[in-house]
């Protein structure tokens, strides 16, 4: 072989090594974060983020105190558990992308130099190029797995979201109700406390008799105790909602706005739930991933073709004479073929099959008790509101009987401690309603700020 033909060659392989080279991924190490959560104040969220449900941009300013839109904006960049989600939704797209991918051509190059003192004995080289042309068999199989594969993450990652988005709103509704329950319950252990402390007088002078004084104290303990369960449970919310916008403990957390959803109407609802299995993104992630499956099956079944390698390849052996020839393996499928791969894809099929019947009935069963129970817990309200207005207005003539020295101070407390429990039941009811329109919304996938039209236009 001439030197320029030996240059040529030499340049060839050289540009193949480089090309390879270049698409080699590199390495960059990355440390740990031990850094403290930023700063409510530090944190900026696009007014264009777009919560799940199709709801429009909304501008994000914690300087005059979060609504219940910016914490569920805060929830959607910042919640530590989606953003491990995510990390983990890039590892399954990985694994579907280097599913679908095609083998490698394997090339090599051998020599054989012959020892010294053999007059006219040449060095011996071979040069192999062998691809295993079987995997073309699978290859429509395995990319359709991996485009339900993608798509089945991505939906079960928006459904994740949209759970932090509803997780956050109920942590804000259980706070807003939980102050003021906490502000109502100061207020009357406040008003008690001079009270108890009238009636200890009196028993002093022994003009009360002690077991009648113990009345008015066991009122006082008893609105102690409350106020002191509504402040543990409402410093559990605040921890729990801190802790999912992924802020520090000590992080203050001013909430404003109205902390309840609009409610669906009626036909909205029947209309949404219609077409559950085309707006739940939890669904559609299980019919994603069922049609994975399917795909899993056909390549299962298309794997019993026997697998083909094909190799070409150029040799010179000792004395000089040069061969070109060319290999193929075939597989016999005597005793596998791919049976125990097809057997299991198959019966994952059917468990994904039985897995999705299960979700659609409990997602509507989980919708009609949520409906009941708002309807209940609505009419319930109606019955309490008209009870506390009234014992609001006989405790307010009442106050000002008892400050007038016209009204026993066992009346006033009586009335007192009914128009406490009336209020206080009030307001759980109240919490117990906005909790329904919360979880019905995320039970139906769909956001009660928008309209009927603009939620099915919405691509979740």
């Amino acid at each position: 072989m001439n030197k320029t033909g030996t240059q040529a060659r030499f340049l060839v392989i050289a540009v193949v090594i480089l090309s390879c080279c270049g698409a080699c991924a590199g390495y960059r190490a990355v440390p740990l974060n031990n850094q403290p959560p930023a700063p409510l104040a530090q944190i900026t969220v696009p007014a264009s983020t777009l919560l799940p449900g199709g709801m429009h941009s909304h501008v994000f300013d914690p300087t005059d105190g979060l609504d219940i839109t910016e914490v569920a904006m805060l929830a959607i960049t910042q919640a530590p558990e989606l953003n491990q989600l995510r990390a983990e939704a890039r590892i399954a797209h990985a694994q579907a992308y280097a599913a679908g991918l095609l083998p490698d051509p394997v090339a090599g190059i051998s020599s054989d130099r012959p020892l010294a003192g053999q007059p006219d004995a040449a060095t011996a080289i071979t040069r192999a190029l062998s691809w295993d042309i079987g995997n073309l068999v699978t290859l429509s199989a395995r990319q359709s797995v991996r485009r339900q594969e993608d798509m089945r993450v991505n939906l079960a990652l928006l459904w994740a979201e949209w759970q932090t988005v509803m997780q956050a709103r109920l942590h804000f509704l259980h706070i807003v109700h939980g102050r003021a329950r906490v502000a109502r319950l100061t207020e009357e252990v406040n008003t008690l406390r001079p009270l108890v402390a009238h009636t200890q007088a009196a028993v002093e002078r022994a003009t009360l008799a002690a077991d009648t004084a113990a009345i008015a104290v066991s009122a006082f303990v008893d609105s102690a105790r409350q106020l002191s369960d509504a402040s543990v449970n409402l410093n559990a919310e605040e921890q729990a909602l801190r802790l999912l916008l992924g802020l520090s403990a000590a992080e203050p957390l001013a909430l404003v706005g109205d902390a309840d959803l609009a409610p669906l109407d009626e036909a909205g609802t029947d209309n949404a739930l219609s077409h559950l299995t085309q707006r739940r993104a939890d669904l559609r992630a299980l019919a994603a991933g069922y049609a994975a499956q399917e795909a899993r099956v056909r390549s299962a079944i298309l794997g019993q073709f026997p697998a083909i390698n094909l190799g070409f390849n150029r040799s010179r052996d000792n004395s000089g004479i040069g061969s070109t020839g060319y290999g193929l393996a075939i597989s016999l499928p005597l005793f596998d073929g791919n049976r125990g791969a097809i057997r299991i894809e198959r019966a994952t099929r059917a468990q994904l099959r039985a897995e999705y019947t299960l979700r659609l009935l409990t997602a509507q069963s989980d919708i009609a008790h949520v409906r009941a129970s708002e309807h209940g817990l609505t009419t319930r309200a109606v019955e309490l509101r008209t009870q506390v207005a009234l014992l609001e207005t006989h405790l307010l003539h009442a106050t000002d009987a008892y400050t007038a020295g016209t009204l026993d101070w066992m009346t006033y407390l009586n009335l007192r401690q009914s128009a406490l429990a009336a209020s206080l039941d009030l307001s759980n009811v109240n919490e117990s309603i906005a909790e329904c329109h919360v979880t019905l919304a995320l039970l139906l996938f769909r956001d009660t700020d928008q309209s009927t039209a603009s939620a099915e236009g919405a691509s979740p």
